[in-house]
């Protein structure tokens, strides 16, 4: 870089308020564009949406040599007029800039005094202009990076600005660079058996992660306790559903008295009890109706659910918010006889941006949705037209070893992405029958309406831009800054279960929770929820650990890029999350889209 002034207060502390997160392919076209042969340094900006305490990275942009007031081996900017546009336009869209140079010359370089001053420079600048807007630089070698960040530009105090990069394990070459600091710490004596084969290192990463998952029925509490006894010490839980007794032999440590109750804290108290220093925080709702913060804060969200709109909402969630999202599920097949003619279960990673996602493989299917959404007297009414199976509500076989199968392999694909022992498969499918399993690769689909670049990647928040929605300066006045806000859409209450929890209900006479009966008098049996089967379209777990539909083989490339596509991809997702405010303007939405074109 060139010119400035003052010098800036380098702590040389790594920032615990601010995270900067971007994809692996991110960061080899950032390493492609500023890293080129001819040894010149380059310059790049990245604009990241801020949530809480992630910058997350929508966008790359190199800067050419024709927008450059120098680009030479040991100096680069770009010009003023091109700096006042970018940042300007980045500002203005609420948008955090990080600006990114190279040293070409270097494997793990450092600031020089050169970029201290220029830095300095920005920051005297931007930070009268924008004093709440946190203003970060990188400067980027063949292996390693260095960072800093001012959280507050109005005062030259700067730290190192820490990177996590999801789908590391795919890059050529591994990042040197600052990581968050977290200080969880562990039971040796506990642990020391996986400690032998983690690592210290390893089981403190465990120790750190914090864990969603969506469904606690045979697979999602089977899931649960297998990270508790693991080591996972922090937990969200949802899934809206009580135990009834046909869960009791796949939901691990449920009894008699736990029917009636809901499984996210029958399943909560089990995992207190495997780790005494586990804390879950339960909510008995639909993923869709947990506060977005709570959620976004998870590490790894794990799916174990039969809805597909819970499923399709728990992968859009992870694209927007940049987090790792495991779909696992089995499904069991007999013939007319009873015979068992198939048992199969698939687990796919879904690391956004860097491998497919569930919209990529066509895992989406609109007939299903629309059935999903039907009340039980009209899907009796399609019955009775021929319109659907009349099998389309039966309960769907279940078997606890094959829950077993894939819950191991959940565990397996966790501990492989969080402790990078090995790098985890993309897509897992196991043939029960036949003990076959197979493991492959997956890439996101170009022009992806969930993944891809300008779509829902790294974007946040739900938010809605009549821009958007119309084309243009249209007439649709949406602007919700919380989807929370929306109207018609609640947040759920949680319940935090840790060992006091448990520790009370111990204590407790009976020891049976209220609405619950007794050990020798259990509670009644709910009125069973129908089982939609329907078309086939993935083999996924439900909440009650049941059932699972058939997935096609990945095939890359086959997602709907036009428009219409799009436009009715986004009215799915408003029927995911059951808003009908949402559902409405959309469609209107489409029918301006449909006008606009025929003039």
């Amino acid at each position: 870089m060139s010119e400035s002034q003052a010098v800036a207060v380098d702590t040389g502390t790594t920032s615990r308020e601010l995270e900067l997160v971007l994809t692996a392919t991110q960061l080899e076209r950032v390493r492609e564009w500023t890293l080129q042969e001819d040894g010149v340094e380059r310059f790049a900006y990245m604009y990241c949406e801020p949530t809480e305490n992630r910058l997350l990275v929508r966008e790359i942009d190199p800067i050419p040599a024709e927008d450059c007031a120098v680009m030479e081996s040991s100096a680069v900017r770009p010009e003023l007029s091109i700096e006042r546009e970018r940042l300007g336009d980045a500002m203005s869209d609420g948008l955090v800039p990080i600006m990114v140079h190279s040293h070409p010359f270097s494997q793990d370089p450092g600031f020089s005094a050169l970029d201290d001053n220029i830095m300095e420079s920005y920051r005297d600048w931007l930070g009268q202009l924008y004093p709440e807007v946190p203003l970060g630089f990188i400067v980027i070698g063949h292996a390693g990076v260095d960072t800093a960040i001012y959280t507050d530009p109005s005062t030259p105090r700067r730290e190192k600005l820490p990177i996590s990069v999801v789908g590391e394990w795919m890059l050529e070459t591994p990042l040197d660079a600052p990581k968050v600091e977290r200080d969880r710490s562990i039971d040796g004596e506990r642990y020391d058996r996986s400690i032998r084969a983690l690592t210290d290192t390893g089981q403190k990463h465990i120790a750190n992660t914090r864990v969603g998952i969506v469904g606690l029925g045979g697979l999602g509490s089977m899931v649960a306790l297998q990270l508790a006894r693991f080591g996972v010490q922090d937990f969200v839980f949802a899934d809206p559903d009580v135990v009834e007794r046909s869960n009791l032999p796949r939901i691990y440590g449920a009894t008699n008295s736990d029917v009636g109750r809901q499984k996210v804290n029958v399943v909560g108290e089990q995992v207190a009890r495997a780790n005494p220093e586990a804390t879950v925080e339960a909510y008995p709702a639909r993923v869709q109706d947990v506060p977005e913060s709570d959620l976004s804060n998870c590490d790894v969200i794990i799916g174990a659910v039969d809805r597909l709109d819970a499923r399709l909402y728990c992968n859009e969630f992870a694209i927007r918010h940049l987090r790792y999202y495991i779909d696992g599920g089995v499904a069991i097949e007999t013939d007319d006889s009873g015979r068992v003619t198939d048992e199969r279960g698939l687990i796919q990673l879904v690391a956004p941006g860097a491998n497919a996602c569930l919209d990529c493989m066509g895992r989406n299917d609109a007939e299903h949705l629309r059935i999903e959404e039907m009340s039980e007297e009209e899907i009796e009414a399609d019955i009775q037209r021929g319109y659907l199976e009349e099998d389309v509500v039966a309960p769907e076989p279940a078997i606890t070893p094959l829950n077993g199968q894939a819950a191991s392999l959940i565990t397996r694909q966790f501990t492989k992405l969080i402790t990078d022992y090995s790098p985890p498969a993309d897509f897992i499918r196991f043939d029960g029958l036949d003990d076959g399993l197979v493991a492959v690769g997956t890439h996101p689909s170009e022009g992806c309406i969930s993944c891809s670049a300008g779509a829902d990647l790294a974007s946040g928040e739900r938010s809605f831009n009549r821009k958007d929605l119309v084309g243009g300066d249209g007439e649709i006045e949406v602007d919700f800054a919380d989807p929370m806000d929306a109207p018609g859409v609640d947040s759920a209450d949680s319940q935090t279960i840790d060992q006091s929890v448990v520790d009370q209900s111990v204590g407790e006479e009976t020891g049976v929770s209220e609405g619950t009966g007794s050990a020798s008098q259990p509670a009644p049996e709910p009125e069973p929820k129908p089982k939609i089967r329907g078309k086939a379209v993935s083999s996924q777990e439900n909440e009650s650990g049941e059932k699972e539909l058939d997935v096609p083989e990945p095939e890359h490339g086959s997602s709907d890029r036009s428009l219409a596509g799009a436009l009715f991809t986004a009215t799915q997702r408003a029927v995911r999350e059951r808003s009908e405010p949402l559902t409405l303007l959309f469609l209107i939405a489409v029918v301006l889209k449909v006008l606009r074109g025929r003039r």
